[in-house]
């Protein structure tokens, strides 16, 4: 129940972040989230992802880690706490998308 719970979580954020503007779900497997920016004309992909993971962690909400997956920069969400919950998810969603508008 408490891994089925985590999953369950993480399947929520992915599609929660899938409806946000400037986002995009790179993969969603298990309690994984990868997730990267849309570039801006005067930001690649990379650095406006980059700088959303900075700010993020700098707000405090929620603590992802940076990766490459298929050579691509990302930003890592893993839920393994069990008492993430639905309003965890909304709060981490919220903090990411201040990010990307923080970093038009």
């Amino acid at each position: 129940d408490l891994i089925d719970r985590g999953c369950d979580r993480a399947a929520e954020l992915a599609d929660q972040l899938r409806q946000s503007n400037g986002i995009y779900v790179r993969a969603a497997e298990i309690n994984q989230i990868i997730i990267g920016c849309d570039a801006t004309p005067t930001r690649s992909a990379q650095e406006r992802t980059q700088d959303v993971l900075a700010a993020v962690v700098a707000e405090g909400d929620c603590y992802p880690s940076s990766t490459v997956w298929k050579g691509e920069f990302g930003i890592r969400l893993s839920v393994s706490n069990w008492r993430t919950d639905e309003d965890d998810v909304s709060a981490i969603v919220a903090s990411i998308e201040r990010a990307v508008v923080g970093s038009a």
